[in-house]
């Protein structure tokens, strides 16, 4: 049986015209070395996280590592993936109000 661990992370635009997910899944196998090995490069860049809007010229070595040790945990496993989704305000205008619509359906149908 195939168990994937995943990691979700909101991203957005400052001005909040833009806005999506980046999705992070591989087989459970690979997530003790990969914490592992994030934690090791976290700890030398004396970083608290890897997020874009806290990007920090000088330590973009650091960054550089941590997106190559994604890579190469994608890159073991056929099952794994990254996904990334944007959507602009034009989206948002189009799509939002049918998004409410199939979620809060979703949640207010009854089971008998």
């Amino acid at each position: 049986m195939i168990k994937l661990v995943t990691g979700i992370d909101d991203i957005g635009t400052m001005n909040g015209k833009s806005e999506g997910w980046t999705i992070l899944s591989f087989d459970e196998q690979y997530l003790q070395n990969f914490n592992e090995s994030a934690q090791d490069i976290l700890t030398r860049s004396k970083l608290k996280s890897f997020h874009g809007k806290e990007f920090k010229r000088k330590k973009s070595d650091y960054y550089e590592a941590f997106l190559s040790l994604i890579r190469s945990v994608i890159e073991k496993d056929k099952n794994s993936f990254l996904c990334c989704t944007l959507s602009d305000e034009s989206w948002k205008n189009d799509f939002s109000s049918f998004c409410s619509s199939v979620i809060s359906t979703s949640f207010n149908v009854s089971v008998f």
